[in-house]
């Protein structure tokens, strides 16, 4: 069995937990999932139908909302995927990401404005441009010190992890309830 929503399914929450800033908030937010899906920034799971649409856990489904509101602040695919790489980083290979640990801090009930991720570019320009540095504040387990301060440049951006995220996880953890439930009850009947 499948973990997970469809993009449908995790743009349409989202949609309906968050104010969308445009009239097509949702149907932006599923075209660029799908973006998102295309170019790797996330893994979606595919099904044995041979439908296109993948499914997301929540995890994945938080990575797309991260991104989008980067994207809606002006970011580029570069940055987003260096973010990439931030989010599914480890301190320990058998431990949970960095995204699984913003997640785990807001289920604990972590005051959400202290669920932050926090962008700074770097001073000195690469080859590929400027480059950026992550961290999380908040999620403890030793991520949010990553950051020394002669590594950070002048720009600084912060996103409000807990409040972008915490009523859509709610959102999603409510889906997928009542996905679980329609499964055991037909598993029931077709006993």
């Amino acid at each position: 069995m499948i973990d997970g929503l469809t993009f449908s399914e995790v743009s349409k929450i989202f949609g309906s937990t968050d104010a969308p800033k445009e009239d097509d908030g949702p149907d932006l937010l599923l075209r660029r999932i799908r973006s998102f899906d295309a170019r790797g920034l996330v893994v979606a799971q595919r099904g044995d139908s041979g439908v296109r649409e993948g499914y997301l856990d929540l995890e994945q489904a938080c990575r797309c909302i991260v991104f989008h509101e980067l994207m809606e602040l002006g970011f580029d695919g570069e940055v987003l995927r260096s973010l990439r790489r931030a989010l599914i980083q480890r301190d320990d290979p058998t431990g949970p990401t960095a995204m699984g640990l913003v997640i785990a801090a807001i289920r604990r009930g972590v005051e959400p404005a202290q669920v932050q991720l926090v962008i700074h570019r770097l001073k000195r320009k690469t080859p590929k441009g400027y480059g950026h540095v992550f961290r999380f504040t908040g999620i403890g387990d030793g991520m949010e010190s990553r950051v020394s301060p002669e590594n950070t440049g002048h720009a600084c951006v912060t996103l409000d992890l807990g409040a972008l995220l915490s009523r859509f996880t709610a959102g999603f953890d409510t889906a997928m309830a009542k996905l679980r439930h329609k499964a055991a009850k037909s598993n029931r009947i077709n006993r």
